[in-house]
């Protein structure tokens, strides 16, 4: 019996180790990639999570927010949903790329497309300043939410160590001060 438990204790040991559970916990200064959809992935568990009117999560509305928004803010992208077709039509400089879209039935199945179109952006597109196609995940992200509501929005690092700075200690002489607390992601 004994020898069962360790056997069992060891493989889910070696699982964690292989899935890079510890590396995420104690690497805050990982790097994290858009090619694995890890922001995209993080931010529909919190809307599924926390967002209290979860008819608004609609799948195709949040994946043509995404596109939308990356069109938006990248001029030599073009995106498009096609729900007849079940297609993403994706155009990036002159190279046009279709990406079948297996299933759209529940949020989850939105990540899983937009990280078929970041690979097919960071390996196609060239910008000028490498930042931009860093914030590529963080963008279609602000465009999903933009189609739940105005409100919401998405810091990248950068944005939010502006605005921890631009709002750290007292405001009006009230005596008030402004924690964050970001729970469950290390960016």
């Amino acid at each position: 019996m004994f020898k069962k438990g360790a056997l069992i204790v060891f493989i889910l040991f070696a699982v964690i180790l292989n899935a890079g559970i510890f590396d995420r916990l104690f690497n805050s200064k990982r790097k994290i990639s858009p090619a694995n959809a890890e922001i995209t992935l993080f931010s529909i568990h919190a809307l599924q999570a926390n967002y209290l009117d979860k008819s608004k999560l609609v799948p195709q509305k949040l994946l043509q927010g995404a596109l939308k928004n990356i069109a938006d803010v990248y001029p030599e992208i073009v995106t498009k949903y096609d729900k007849k077709t079940k297609n993403v039509y994706l155009q990036i400089y002159n190279k046009k790329f279709n990406i079948p879209v297996q299933k759209m039935i529940d949020i989850w199945d939105v990540p899983i497309v937009l990280q078929q179109v970041y690979k097919h952006i960071i390996s196609e597109y060239k910008p000028e300043n490498k930042e931009d196609l860093d914030n590529i995940e963080y963008v279609a992200v602000n465009g999903m939410l933009d189609t739940l509501d105005p409100h919401s929005y998405l810091f990248t690092p950068k944005e939010f160590s502006d605005f921890m700075s631009s709002t750290d200690g007292n405001f009006g002489g009230l005596g008030i001060r402004v924690f964050f607390l970001l729970l469950g992601f290390v960016l």
